[in-house]
């Protein structure tokens, strides 16, 4: 290259070292961009969802419009279609319970979890149901001091199955209060239902034909605030 520039003339020589400079300037601009444009992606969270962004009353709303929602798209297969509709005190703050649970759930990745909880402000349950289930299946299988655990984990998974399907969320309700002590008489007090229309203690009852006949399910409850 040097044996090649000093056979040029005076103005050629000065051509090649202005294109030189130019050349090193603008490779010295891209790398300093590229560098500052890395830095602005890591000072981005890379799971940047509603566990980032919200906080759990927050996410339990927009969760319970999403299911409210999604109930209004079913509302012929729902009971008491009225009492269906719309998000009230009860149904969000259990909802942040089920948030705060979700975000909890050591069993699962944070960006399963956080995944799990944008599908839930969206109105689908499934991710979350599926990291509920697996958290109750592992406490359930542990020594009786995490039976609690599972308990509320049967809880949660009735809670986001209630407002698009009574009759699921009824059933993991039903098994919360086989986990713990004392929970079938709350699940009674709790739903208005006897002993023997929940099926527990020997009723046996069909939970699908009493919702064809029109009996509300959810239309019953009183308090599901239970201490299991």
């Amino acid at each position: 290259m040097t044996t090649v520039v000093a056979g040029m003339s005076p103005a050629e020589k000065e051509t090649v070292y202005i294109s030189a400079a130019i050349a090193t300037v603008i490779a010295m601009f891209v790398a300093l961009w590229g560098l500052r444009r890395k830095r602005k992606d890591a000072s981005v969270p890379t799971s940047a969802g509603p566990t980032v962004l919200l906080t759990p009353e927050q996410s339990a709303a927009i969760v319970c419009e999403a299911l409210s929602h999604k109930a209004r798209e079913h509302a012929d297969a729902l009971a008491a279609r009225d009492a269906q509709l719309g998000c009230k005190e009860k149904e969000i703050a259990e909802l942040i319970t089920v948030v705060e649970g979700l975000r909890a759930a050591e069993i699962a990745s944070r960006e399963r979890k956080a995944e799990a909880e944008k599908k839930l402000q969206q109105g689908n349950i499934e991710a979350a149901d599926a990291i509920f289930a697996e958290l109750e299946e592992a406490e359930a299988a542990k020594t009786v001091e995490h039976k609690h655990a599972a308990a509320e984990a049967a809880k949660h998974r009735g809670a986001i199955a209630y407002l698009n399907n009574p009759q699921a969320a009824l059933v993991h309700y039903r098994r919360a209060a086989g986990i713990r002590p004392g929970g079938r008489g709350c699940l009674e007090s709790d739903w208005g239902l006897k002993a023997s229309d929940r099926g527990i203690g020997g009723g046996g009852s069909d939970l699908a034909a009493r919702t064809s006949t029109g009996r509300s399910l959810t239309g019953q409850r009183n308090n599901r605030h239970c201490p299991w």
